[in-house]
């Protein structure tokens, strides 16, 4: 009974993002034939959907994941050895904020968002092999790097966007997309932890990581034609995110 009232809340939830998806591209290809520099928000709608579901799929298991190879190390502190991972995970993405704009104007916007879903890709793989606690550690760094340089791309992809209403309407759209997919990829990690083993949930992270880099590979072109090189509301919007989280 409660797998399927899971099931029916993750419909829900990916039902209303394809929705909001259709509705989003429904809007730009009206506005496309009456304006020009119109950009297309409703693919930041699916790789920050994609991003969050993807990352948040073994939140609901990590760390019982991790006890099991702390356990086996012997640490004093078996509590505080399972929960630094995690927490250096959360501030290396914290960290990328405050360098992610200078390798975006080195690397360019898709280079370093397809570098940062492989860097996320390598770090699940780890932990899917895991057979040590330091893999372990270097496994969520990697997932972290790649976390954060990737929604802090997204973030500056935002500020270059030159349509005004384009730049608000993606700033709403990643706040959405940010949440809905939070939502969707604790419920859909703990159904595969069930189903399939925690273990086997990072592969299929990964897999999904490297259809998130296909995806940017594909319409990255795309989405930095209507935008400009240099983003000035992109200190403002790492403030608003940092207060989101």
């Amino acid at each position: 009974m409660a797998v399927l009232a899971v099931l029916i809340l993750q419909f829900g939830i990916f039902f209303e993002e394809v929705l909001a998806f259709l509705e989003d591209k429904r809007k730009y290809q009206e506005r496309e034939k009456k304006e020009n520099g119109i950009f297309p928000c409703h693919w930041i709608r699916l790789i920050i959907f994609g991003v969050f579901a993807t990352y948040d799929m073994t939140a609901s298991f990590l760390p019982v994941y991790l006890m099991r190879y702390v356990q086996n190390a012997h640490f004093h502190n078996t509590e505080l050895a399972a929960s630094l991972p995690v927490t250096i995970n959360i501030f290396v993405i914290g960290v990328t904020s405050l360098i992610c704009q200078k390798l975006a104007v080195k690397f360019g916007i898709r280079k370093l968002a397809v570098l940062s879903g492989l860097c996320s890709f390598a770090g699940n793989l780890m932990l899917f092999i895991a057979p040590s606690y330091v893999l372990i550690v270097t496994g969520l760094i990697l997932d972290g790097i790649g976390v954060g340089f990737m929604t802090n791309t997204v973030y500056i992809l935002i500020s270059r966007i030159v349509d005004p209403q384009s730049r608000m309407e993606g700033l709403a759209i990643y706040n959405s997309a940010y949440l809905a997919g939070l939502n969707f990829g604790i419920m859909l990690g703990s159904l595969l932890a069930v189903q399939f083993g925690q273990r086997n949930v990072f592969i299929f992270v990964s897999t999904t990581w490297i259809l998130l880099v296909v995806v940017i590979i594909s319409v990255g072109a795309m989405l930095e034609r209507d935008t400009a090189k240099e983003g000035k509301l992109y200190r403002c919007f790492v403030i608003m995110k940092v207060f989101q989280n």
